[in-house]
């Protein structure tokens, strides 16, 4: 620094600064009366790179000037008390003219543009403009979320089309050549923009995040070939934002002109071809339901009284982290796909970093994130594997004596049923750990792996969920990949796959379990929109009429009320009273011995299923991290939703509401 003078930076910068005093010199803090101490979102408008500096600093000069104080005081405190944040994303598309200004070109605009404005019917004079002007420069808004160096500064929003249209391009300066031959060949209005901003508005404020996608700035390095969109522009970079980018954007419009002695004229003329409207197949009112009873489904569990002492105590650990899915179980059509907790897309930009470091993890989703093991929500696919293969006969009772084996004097693998002899049916029922084993070592642990796969576990199955992950589904094959230390597929390795422990998914895979049961034993690809070519394929599973009446057999007496039913209070209630449910509730394990000895990684809690049981519509899957129990945990949820569904829908369900001519489900 040099060694006189007075000079002026930001507190905050003190010790930075401090080090690099001259001798003799000290640094002194300068209080600012009527500066809020926290910390608000202040407009600071940047200029063209590459200085990015423009208006903000002739800002300074000109506070600075007016308040009798260097200019560089005045930037010091719009550093401290400002960020400089990227422009909002917003969930519905709009196309507006605005008109902007070059803050390079100021002084030569306000005559021009006040004319132009008169003459299209919107009268203006230049007070007019220097106020507007005035106006933009002052913006101090704490909701405002700040511009790039690619954002003009907007000085009159929404300007009547044909006037837009007129002036497009009329900042461009003229070529060189006309302006050595040519004393006239002026700009029309120098410094003048007009920009069409695309963006998105969010009807439902938090919702729907995860899958709805969020939208991000063009590359700034080159231009975009493919769809002539200018660096800087906004595209979409995850959900359906990305996935369907192309058809959102639409094709930008072209216009060239030629400015000549005689006036400019057009040479090219192409007008824009705006982006397609996406319909989904979610029912935001659902949606929002599920979003909000995962939230909350420990109140629900003690309304309807299955809460215990164990789950509120998991509540630290699990942090409401939970998901949900509800599709149509005959074409894969997804009406609800909720996750919590959720977040604003808007505040992602402003807040990402306490996002992230937030434990509830609140960026994930954990509907379509696989994750966790299912647990014996699994037990229903090696059920369906052993009858394919017709390694069991569903009326075979198999003894159940409460543990696999005896190694060492230690139970391996233990039941949590009743010790005694189960068929199919009863064993789905009282989810017997000991037969589902056993009837998996039958098929053995390649072909039970293989089976998985035909419903997508292993593998992104979903046709356009951006979130989705395909878990892990290890085989005979490549367990020495996923366990170097014991690289052969061990005996117990079959029984936990067949209880649904050897392997991670989420309730997105999950729920085509449920709805193969439903719809005769076909897994369906769950979609969010529509293909335009027809609903996608199925897989066929070859499993043999009557067996698959035993597998929904077992699943309805899940929800029987019997002492031993693991779901019985999944009754429903009001609208939906006498709708009956078939289900599978399922408890995972996770963590290390130790830690499941000392609680500190409850059992995870899950639920799978489809409604009505005799003529199922729509089909489930509910996963609620450290939930403790599926019965318990999860019911409340699903009950909450279905109510909800059949209250709109009625017992014949959405499909059939829709074809008398109800409005398909869609988010605007």
């Amino acid at each position: 620094l040099p060694p006189t003078g007075m000079y002026y930076g930001p507190s905050v910068q003190a010790e930075d600064i401090a080090p690099l005093l001259p001798e003799g010199q000290v640094l002194a803090e300068i209080p600012v009366p009527d500066v809020p101490g926290a910390r608000e979102r202040v407009l600071i408008v940047q200029g063209d790179p590459p200085d990015g500096e423009g208006l903000c600093t002739r800002l300074c000069q000109r506070l600075g000037a007016t308040l009798g104080v260097d200019p560089v005081l005045v930037q010091a405190l719009i550093y401290k008390h400002a960020e400089k944040i990227r422009a909002i994303t917003c969930e519905r598309e709009y196309r507006v003219h605005h008109m902007a200004v070059d803050p390079e070109r100021l002084g030569r605009l306000a005559d021009g543009l006040a004319a132009s404005l008169t003459a299209f019917g919107q009268p203006t004079t230049r007070l007019d403009v220097d106020a507007a002007l005035a106006k933009v420069r002052r913006a101090v808004d704490k909701e405002w979320t700040g511009q790039t160096r690619y954002d003009a500064l907007t000085l009159f929003p929404e300007v009547p089309h044909a006037f837009a249209t007129r002036l497009y391009g009329g900042n461009c300066e003229p070529p060189a050549d006309l302006l050595k031959d040519y004393d006239d060949a002026g700009a029309p209005l120098p410094g003048l923009v007009v920009q069409i901003d695309v963006g998105r508005s969010y009807p439902f404020p938090g919702s729907s995040s995860h899958w709805l996608g969020q939208l991000g700035r063009q590359a700034t390095d080159h231009d975009d070939d493919r769809t002539g969109f200018l660096p800087g522009s906004l595209q979409g970079v995850s959900g359906l934002e990305k996935i369907y980018d192309s058809q959102l954007r639409g094709i930008p419009g072209v216009r060239q002109r030629l400015r000549t002695p005689d006036g400019i004229r057009v040479q090219r003329d192409e007008a824009p071809q705006s982006g397609i409207d996406l319909v989904t197949e979610i029912d935001m009112e659902l949606q929002t339901l599920s979003e909000d009873s995962l939230e909350h489904y420990y109140e629900l569990a003690q309304a309807l009284g299955s809460a215990s002492e164990k789950m509120e105590k998991a509540r630290a650990i699990g942090r409401n982290r939970a998901g949900f899915c509800l599709i149509d179980c005959q074409t894969g059509g997804i009406l609800t796909l909720a996750s919590s907790p959720t977040y604003k897309i808007e505040d992602l930009r402003t807040h990402y970093a306490e996002l992230t470091a937030d434990p509830a993890q609140p960026l994930h989703d954990h509907a379509s994130e696989a994750e966790q093991p299912p647990g014996s929500s699994f037990k229903i696919l090696t059920a369906l594997a052993c009858l394919e293969h017709e390694a069991i006969r569903p009326t075979e009772e198999i003894y159940c004596q409460g543990y696999m084996a005896m190694v060492a004097g230690k139970k391996i693998l233990r039941d949590h049923a009743p010790a005694g002899s189960y068929d199919l049916p009863h064993a789905i029922q009282v989810s017997s750990n000991v037969y589902f084993a056993t009837i998996g070592a039958k098929v053995n642990g390649e072909r039970l792996a293989a089976y998985a796969q035909r419903f997508g576990l292993g593998r992104k199955s979903a046709i356009d969920v951006w979130s989705q992950q395909g878990g892990i589904l290890p085989t005979p094959a490549t367990i020495s990949r996923l366990r170097p230390a014991e690289p052969k597929w061990l005996p117990s390795d079959t029984w936990r796959m067949a209880i649904g422990q050897f392997t991670t998914a989420s309730p997105l895979q999950c729920v085509t379990i449920a709805a193969a049961v439903a719809n005769g034993g076909h897994v369906v690809r769950p979609f969010l929109v529509r293909p335009p070519g027809g609903l996608p394929a199925v897989t066929d599973l070859h499993v043999r009429k009557e067996y698959l009446e035993q597998v929904r057999h077992g699943m309805e007496l899940v929800t029987e009320n019997e002492s031993h039913a693991t779901g019985k209070l999944l009754v429903l209630e009001g609208a939906a009273k006498g709708i009956k449910v078939a289900a599978k509730t399922g408890t995972s394990e996770w963590g290390s011995p130790v830690s499941r000895e000392n609680g500190t990684t409850p059992d995870h809690a899950w639920m799978i299923g489809y409604a009505p049981a005799d003529h199922p519509t729509v089909a489930f899957a509910c996963f609620i991290h450290s939930g403790t129990f599926g019965g318990q945990a999860c019911t409340p949820v699903v009950k909450k939703v279905l109510e909800m569904y059949f209250k709109k829908y009625g017992r014949e369900g959405h499909a059939a509401a829709h074809a008398e001519g109800d409005a398909p489900a869609t988010v605007p």
